[in-house]
């Protein structure tokens, strides 16, 4: 699938971007993604604009003062480098302070450069836990594979207290309305999203770099 920037308009708030996301939200706790990412570096090089190239996205509840907030999850791209950043919301209406939504939970996670001029393989695993236990230890999870390479956080707030869960985006996005790169496009692959009880092995794309000691058993499908 190919990308390409353009203006968009949501919300009365002015963007610009190219995306394509699921229609409804997936609903289940604890998602396994995989998908290529084709990077050019002569449509991306060294970004000093943030880009969001994925995202898995609120939906707000009915009947109350939540409109859309931050992505729960962004695959992030900006001075060269891939990040994965979260938030989490206890309250079952997120809070707004002038400043901005106020989260209970937020970070992220260096992922480190791509590979320009190949495709890039990412595998990503989440695991929400927006309210925690009576003793207010949370057990959410984001785990996530650059061409084999893992990061992980675990024991986090991550995920909304909302009725439903997020639904998932990719493409490019550009909240500043900002890149050094305007005309950019973006390739995508091999895309598959799993839910409940899957495994790295589930969503991988075929040829990827396999992580150390892992290796994934020919009948099952990559």
């Amino acid at each position: 699938m190919r990308f390409r920037s353009s203006e968009v308009t949501a919300n009365d708030r002015r963007t610009w971007g190219g995306e394509l996301a699921s229609r409804h939200s997936i609903p289940v706790n604890e998602q396994w993604i995989g998908l290529r990412i084709y990077f050019s570096r002569e449509e991306f090089g060294v970004d000093s604009q943030p880009v969001i190239l994925l995202q898995q996205h609120d939906v707000p509840d009915p009947g109350t003062s939540e409109t859309y907030r931050n992505p729960i999850l962004a695959i992030t791209y900006l001075h060269g480098k891939l990040a994965a950043n979260y938030r989490g919301s206890k309250e079952p209406v997120t809070p707004r302070a002038e400043s901005g939504w106020v989260y209970s939970g937020k970070g992220g996670i260096d992922l480190g450069s791509p590979r320009f001029d190949q495709w890039n393989a990412l595998v990503i695993h989440s695991r929400w836990d927006a309210i925690g236990s009576p003793t207010g230890e949370f057990k959410g999870l984001l785990e996530v594979w650059l061409n084999g390479t893992r990061v992980v956080l675990d024991g986090i707030n991550i995920g909304f207290n909302d009725v439903n869960q997020p639904r998932l985006k990719f493409g490019h996005y550009y909240y500043d309305h900002s890149s050094d790169f305007p005309q950019r496009t973006t390739y995508f692959d091999d895309i598959k999203v799993v839910g409940g009880r899957g495994g790295f092995c589930d969503v991988v794309p075929i040829g990827s770099d396999m992580p150390s000691g892992l290796a994934c058993h020919p009948g099952i499908p990559r």
